[in-house]
């Protein structure tokens, strides 16, 4: 089987899966994808141009200017140890400054245990993500009056695949848009997303990509605190002690010198100047400030406020409820049923429409 990039103007990642072809009956068996080893990874595919299979191998074509062979290798026994992991950095920003991140593993510690980092290396380097980190931004949406004029993809994020220390990579090429369409220019690094603990700043993360979140709010944090959310392949971090680090620094754009000031964290691992972080966990920084809190997931609680949030999941409009003592999300209702398409800033079904507006695929 194979999943295109969405419908979508700025098309997304791509994963390629085999399948076993059942000899009788419904059920058929995933034999293996291309996320279980980062080696593997498709990235954007083309989306006309499906897989091509000949002599015992699969050519996949890709917007990256690159094709893709994929042939019988040794197996992989055991996934990759993918977790979700989450910053939270509180800088102060005015309206047309944004925040990135770069970041991965300082450069004559990862040398140190035989990564072979360069400080520059140019694109197609084979040594480019040698102290980087592997990840897979979680958060797509960008609407609203300061992001993009309606739900699409943000453009930043767009093969943004590692934590690096170089700013964009090869094929982060897209120009974010202002509410004008105006382009913002291309991106710094790993781009961040505002967020606050107030629910009535009148944007959402879960909607329109920006605003109330809720592990800001389970935290008691605030207005200003930057997120980076996203899959994170542990086993590109640093293993020390059990617990798999990675740096990073902070960068605000549109200000002189928009680099944060070094910092000395106490728990840091090794010696770096820079903020540590660990993998799989929630860490809360402050740009400047050598404070680090590390948090847990929730696992009890999937949404914050029952009967008040919403959001889209694909097609099915679903409200935030209190079942018990959790409070989750549950499904509302399947718009496509009813022949309309769930709106991401709202959260509700919609009649499908072609006229300018917020959200140009409804009324």
């Amino acid at each position: 089987m194979w999943r295109d990039p969405p419908a979508n103007e700025i098309p997304g990642s791509t994963i390629l899966r085999a399948f076993a072809a059942p000899l009788s009956g419904p059920t058929i068996t995933e034999l293996w994808n291309s996320e279980l080893d980062v080696a593997d990874v498709v990235g954007t595919a083309s989306k006309f141009q499906p897989p091509l299979v000949a002599n015992g191998r699969v050519y996949v074509s890709t917007y990256n200017n690159k094709v893709l062979i994929y042939a019988n290798t040794a197996p992989r026994l055991t996934s990759r140890d993918i977790r979700r992991t989450m910053v939270l950095i509180k800088g102060q920003t005015q309206p047309g400054q944004d925040t990135f991140l770069r970041g991965g593993i300082e450069h004559a510690f990862g040398n140190s245990r035989g990564r072979d980092c360069v400080a520059a290396p140019t694109f197609g380097d084979p040594r480019y993500f040698n102290c980087a980190v592997r990840i897979e931004h979680r958060n797509t949406l960008n609407s609203g009056e300061n992001h993009e004029p309606y739900a699409i993809t943000n453009r930043w994020q767009v093969n943004d695949t590692h934590l690096d220390w170089y700013g964009r990579q090869e094929f982060q090429t897209y120009h974010r848009r202002g509410p004008t369409y105006n382009d913002l220019g291309v991106a710094q690094g790993t781009p961040l997303d505002w967020t606050t603990n107030n629910p009535a700043s009148g944007n959402a993360v879960v909607r329109q990509g920006f605003g109330f979140l809720k592990e800001n709010a389970d935290a008691a944090l605030g207005d200003h605190y930057w997120m980076l959310d996203v899959d994170m392949d542990c086993e590109t971090a640093m293993s020390i002690g059990g617990t798999a680090w990675f740096e990073l620094k902070s960068f605000i754009t549109n200000v002189p010198n928009g680099w944060e000031p070094d910092i000395n964290q106490a728990d840091r691992p090794y010696m770096s100047n820079n903020h540590f972080a660990k993998c799989g966990k929630i860490n809360v920084f402050e740009r400047g400030s050598s404070s680090v809190t590390y948090r847990d997931f929730d696992s009890v609680n999937t949404c914050a406020l029952p009967n008040v949030e919403r959001r889209c999941d694909g097609s099915v409009a679903q409200m935030c409820a209190a079942v018990g003592v959790s409070k989750v999300w549950q499904n509302v209702a399947d718009c496509v049923q009813s022949r309309q398409l769930c709106q991401p800033s709202t959260g509700m079904c919609c009649t499908p429409t072609n006229g300018d507006g917020s959200n140009r695929n409804c009324q």
